[in-house]
């Protein structure tokens, strides 16, 4: 063909590619867009790598039943969301259960008893103030110890004496008291007045609160000292004093945080429950022990990715505070590799019951609306500071509103505005409260339904039960294809 009929050729195909970018462009898509696969809904199931039993159990009821339905296999993409990589640290030697970081001590350990906290020195004592009660210390323990007294910084028992409480922080329940009086002030060590307890050991993870009040019945000014000015004695680590979260609310505005200098008015003596625990030969062992596991759950969790097809590796160290990075990162995913109307989020402990779910799309008319969030929504919930879903970071006294994490939909526009700041979005305790610290600035058009469940139970004409076990999901499944209910079936 003679050089200017290609020349046409050529200028006939530019010109009709041009077009249809034009025209693809004005739908808001492009070439790229058009030739990504197409789904109504992505459904994202949290999963963590050696929930096996929970996969199989997904596969074999709601999860199956989508993947082989004539209509749904082609509208509905359906993916486990996994981890990447595995926490090479042991539990056991883990800083907390929901972190990957490895418990460092900085010195080794005795069997010895030790003062938790004390003055530095008995000839050169910290400025004292007094303040009234009750005053709390807050702290964590990193490695089981066991309480053995009760103590009163100072040992100043003056009036009607005042009593040391040691509370479970989460439980917010007491666990040992002892009164101090001016007859019966204890046993005077270092300075400081104590008392023998029953022997009460603290797991690994325990969040405590020792607490100092007045026994008089009104107010009477404590003797307390600068925290920051005393010796803690943690035994390189075994033991972490934990901030104290306040707010002073202003008219108009949230509460803020404020960092204002802590005082304390009470000790206690401990020891380390099972020291022989920490050394390094224990340690080696039970890493060599934990390596083996990985490799035999990497191997099993690969045959299964191959087998399956539906699990979709995310990138990130699988550990329960990587959870919003994980939701993300499936955010992400779908924005970046399906065209969709919607996400829905779930667990792998879920019950979902994908015809009703499908049924009240429609009935809601969820794709006339723009910024979608439907789900059951916690409003006013209290930000807890202990414990796993405790938030060291979140400023003020309640969370925005923010969706039950056994499922909630989100469409593709809320979605998108995630993936894009994916790197800006600062992460918080859980991946549920996080999305609505997120999206709490978009306004999104909360949609609340209880028939999205937050607790395990079952109730008529639920989208979703959280909390279940394998066996319990089969038999909801069952009940729900043998009798229309998943709840009941005679």
């Amino acid at each position: 063909m003679e050089w200017w009929r290609w020349g046409a050729v050529l200028a006939a195909v530019v010109s009709l590619s041009l077009w249809r970018d034009l025209i693809l462009a004005s739908l808001g898509l492009s070439s790229v867009d058009e030739a990504k696969p197409e789904y109504d809904i992505v459904i994202g199931i949290l999963s963590a790598r050696e929930n096996f039993e929970q996969r199989r159990a997904l596969r074999a009821t709601w999860v199956g039943y989508i993947q082989q339905h004539p209509d749904y296999s082609r509208r509905i993409l359906v993916n486990f969301i996994v981890g990447s990589e595995p926490c090479p640290v042991p539990p056991p030697d883990r800083l907390d259960p929901f972190t990957c970081q490895k418990l460092v001590l900085s010195e080794s350990i005795c069997a010895g008893e030790v003062v938790a906290l004390g003055l530095a020195s008995q000839n050169s004592l910290p400025s004292s103030q007094r303040q009234t009660g009750p005053v709390e210390t807050h702290f964590s323990v990193q490695h089981p110890v066991v309480i053995t007294k009760l103590g009163v910084l100072g040992g100043d028992i003056t009036g009607e004496g005042v009593r040391v409480r040691l509370v479970d922080s989460a439980a917010k329940e007491d666990l040992l008291s002892v009164n101090f009086t001016s007859d019966d002030p204890g046993l005077h060590t270092g300075g400081n007045m104590f008392k023998a307890v029953q022997n009460y050991v603290l797991p690994k993870g325990f969040q405590g609160t020792i607490t100092v009040e007045s026994l008089a019945p009104d107010d009477v000014l404590l003797e307390t000292f600068p925290l920051d000015q005393l010796q803690l004695n943690n035994k390189g680590g075994v033991l972490q004093l934990t901030k104290t979260v306040g707010f002073m609310p202003e008219s108009g505005y949230l509460p803020h945080h404020t960092n204002i200098q802590q005082h304390t008015a009470a000790t206690f003596m401990y020891r380390v429950y099972e020291p022989e625990f920490l050394e390094q030969a224990s340690q080696e062992l039970r890493a060599k022990d934990w390596s083996g596991k990985l490799g035999a759950e990497q191997k099993r969790l690969e045959r299964e990715v191959e087998q399956y097809g539906d699990i979709l590796l995310v990138q990130g160290v699988e550990v329960y505070r990587n959870l919003p990075r994980k939701i993300l990162e499936f955010y992400k995913w779908v924005t970046e590799n399906v065209r969709f109307n919607f996400t829905l989020k779930t667990d792998d402990d879920c019950f979902i019951d994908m015809d009703k779910i499908a049924t009240e799309i429609e009935n809601l008319k969820l794709r006339e609306k723009s910024k979608v969030w439907w789900s059951r929504f916690r409003s006013g919930w209290a930000v807890e500071h202990h414990g796993k879903w405790g938030e060291q970071d979140y400023t003020s006294p309640v969370y925005p509103a923010f969706a039950c994490g056994a499922g909630n939909i989100l469409s593709a526009d809320l979605v998108s505005w995630l993936a894009k700041n994916t790197h800006q979005l600062r992460p918080y305790q859980g991946e549920d409260v996080s999305l609505g610290i997120w999206l709490a600035a978009l306004g999104p058009n909360l949609i609340s339904d209880h028939s999205w469940q937050c607790e395990e139970g079952c109730t008529a004409g639920m989208y979703s039960s959280p909390e279940l076990q394998p066996t319990q999901l089969m038999t909801l499944w069952s009940n729900l294809q043998k009798c229309g209910s998943a709840c009941q079936c005679s």
